[in-house]
Parts: structure tokens; C-alpha cells; sequence
């Protein structure tokens, strides 16, 4: 099953609005990963680079803060990263 990394934006949670209508539109096709992230944007990135390494997602999907560091990540890892609006 494929396997989709969400990042929710600043202020936000993993069970934000965009978070869990990606897990219910994903459901029974792939597996939607919606942890909660730091608001610092270092603990931010290490935490979202050690998530990546354990868990190897196929795709990064980020709403707003969580877009831009999708965006800074996916080049490195080498995974494709999307932006999603509310």
C-alpha cells in the first residue's frame, strides 16, 4: 500500500481539516501518516526528516507551513511533494 506523509501548517495539528479529509479521500488505498510537528521550525525539520527515514513515504503533502517545508525536503529525499488548499 502507498504511503502519504502529511504536514500540517503552523498553529494546525495533525487532525486538522485538510488532514483528515486526505486520510477519508485515501481511504482503503493508501496509508495517510498525519503526525503533529513542532512550531519550531528546526525541531520541525529533524523531526520530518527522521519520519521520512523511518517510515519511507511514496508522497509529501503539505498545507500552508507544512507545504513550504514539504518543499524544502523533497528535493533532498527525493520524493514528490504537493501543496493542498483549505
Amino acid at each position: 500500500m502507498k504511503k502519504i506523509l502529511f504536514l500540517h501548517g503552523f498553529f494546525a495539528s495533525g487532525l486538522c481539516v485538510p488532514a483528515l479529509a486526505l486520510r477519508e479521500s485515501f481511504k482503503d488505498r493508501a496509508e495517510v501518516l498525519t503526525p503533529d510537528q513542532s512550531m519550531h521550525p528546526k525541531e520541525a525539520i529533524e523531526f520530518i526528516r527522521e519520519l521520512i527515514d523511518r517510515e519511507k513515504p511514496d508522497l509529501l503533502v503539505g498545507n500552508s507551513c507544512g507545504s513550504f517545508y514539504a518543499q524544502m525536503v523533497a528535493p533532498i529525499v527525493g520524493i514528490p511533494a504537493f501543496k493542498v488548499e483549505e
